[in-house]
């Protein structure tokens, strides 16, 4: 299978690459078939021999990701040419939120007014004082009997 990958060439932190198609059993750095552009990241200088590259691209070969990307950005569109988008693992998301942080609102329907019915003239109004009930003494009783236990 022949693929369509990065070579790098250059010196020391300055890196420059060449566009090559290679069996995809070779080294990196071994034994390519054809070069069909070049690469300079800092510049960020891109050459793509077009008519060559689609050539490669019909007779089979496949390039890897990064040649995609670049020959995307430099305006290739073929069937081969596939940007596979490799994603980290998924963030956990927390509970709370932190202090600047603004939770989104969720989204409430608005409820259908109905007309009211006039309820307050129908009922009684009451006056009535609700109480809680008190603790029963048995309750009491047997908290006391605890602690002189526990004293003992």
């Amino acid at each position: 299978m022949l693929v369509i990958r990065l070579r790098r060439i250059g010196r020391v932190h300055d890196p420059h690459y060449r566009i090559v198609v290679a069996e995809h059993t070779a080294p990196v750095q071994g034994k390519f078939l054809a070069e069909v552009g070049h690469y300079h990241p800092k510049n960020k200088a891109l050459t793509i021999k077009h008519d060559e590259f689609l050539a490669w691209l019909e007779q089979g070969a496949k390039p890897s990701n990064t040649v995609a990307k670049l020959a995307e950005r430099d305006g290739l569109a073929h069937a081969q040419i596939n940007v596979i988008q490799y994603h980290g693992k998924p963030k956990k998301k927390s509970a709370t939120t932190k202090k600047g942080d603004v939770k989104p609102e969720e989204t409430k329907v608005p409820a259908v007014e109905t007309p009211e019915q006039e309820t307050t003239e129908n009922t009684p109004e009451t006056d009535e004082i609700t109480t809680s009930p008190e603790p029963e003494p048995e309750a009491a009783e047997t908290a006391d009997q605890d602690e002189a236990v526990s004293a003992s």
